[in-house]
């Protein structure tokens, strides 16, 4: 396994994390036993994987007791943890208050049976209007919270739905608080290069990547779909692309996937600290942690991926 520092956490983490939302649920959707997660837990800590993701409830369902469980007996300085809630109330649009913040936090120690969480995401439906009130109104709690020992680092995630731009987090990155960025990144959506990972090396910010993988990777279908729409909107040439297979040229005989190409591809940009994987399969599991650690794609590749994609603003492929 490949290990990269988090930024200025100074935490060393694997490539490749596992994730516990996504439209796997962590097998909750799936219908697939929990004690099924738990061995896909260990096998991803036997193959070197030492970082999991997850949500405050209800955002991913029961997640945080499934991996509190999974991890039971685990040495703690066997993987580090981060998890997230919104911090935005959905019917006033204003920010949470402290004390249900502190809230989350002790409800999420005791889901997980950890006494800190290595990385708390703010997370919601956040826009770059949002900023000053939240930092006003949360920034003293937080800030207790890591001097209580019950938070490490502090970070903060985003909603490319409603911010493909990432204008919530390039203006997140303005706070000396934030250290971690969950930012959306992958072939098709490239943006957080021109807005994001700047200021994540200037200030030396870990960035977790996710959305890595999207449907227009894995269903041809899709891809044709999207690839269509762009040329239709002019956003890509008539002939830039294959109407048929617009990607297969990053295909040869070792990544037989555009899956994998997508993990390399992310894997490629130094200013990403690890990429959120949410399979909850330990075959694909390990499909993907091959494709990272056959290094980034080569660089005509991804040169020719910037070229067609580069300049797209919103997120698409899903």
């Amino acid at each position: 396994m490949i290990y990269r520092r988090m930024g200025k956490t100074d935490l060393q983490i694997s490539l490749l994390s596992l994730g516990s939302g996504g439209h796997n649920g962590f097998g909750q959707t799936k219908g697939v036993p929990e004690s099924a997660i738990h061995r896909l837990v260990h096998h991803a800590l036997d193959m070197g994987v030492n970082h999991f993701d997850s949500s405050a409830p209800p955002g991913y369902g029961d997640a945080e007791l499934i991996l509190g469980r999974a991890l039971a007996g685990v040495p703690r300085d066997r993987y580090t943890l981060s998890t997230k809630f919104p911090i935005v109330d959905a019917d006033t649009g204003e920010a949470i208050s402290g004390a249900r913040a502190v809230q989350y936090v002790e409800n999420s120690l005791s889901n997980m049976k950890v006494d800190e969480l290595d990385i708390l995401l703010l997370a919601g439906d956040l826009k770059q209007e949002h900023y000053p009130g939240v930092i006003d109104a949360l920034q003293p709690t937080l800030e207790r919270l890591v001097r209580e020992g019950k938070v490490r680092h502090v970070g903060s995630s985003e909603h490319s739905a409603v911010d493909g731009s990432h204008h919530w987090l390039s203006r997140a990155l303005e706070s000396d608080l934030i250290e971690v960025v969950m930012v959306a990144y992958n072939m098709m959506n490239q943006s957080a290069e021109r807005t994001v990972f700047p200021k994540c090396r200037e200030k030396d910010v870990g960035a977790m990547g996710i959305f890595t993988v999207r449907n227009v990777f894995s269903i041809a279908q899709r891809l044709q779909e999207v690839v269509a729409e762009l040329k239709r909107d002019s956003l890509l040439s008539a002939d830039a692309v294959s109407d048929e297979n617009a990607l297969g040229w990053l295909l040869d005989a070792e990544d037989s996937s555009l899956i994998a190409a997508a993990y390399r591809f992310s894997a490629g940009n130094d200013a990403i600290s690890t990429i959120m994987c949410g399979t909850i399969d330990v075959d694909h599991l390990d499909a993907n942690i091959r494709a990272i650690e056959r290094g980034p794609l080569a660089p005509d590749n991804q040169a020719r991926l910037r070229e067609l994609f580069g300049h797209l603003e919103d997120p698409i492929g899903n």
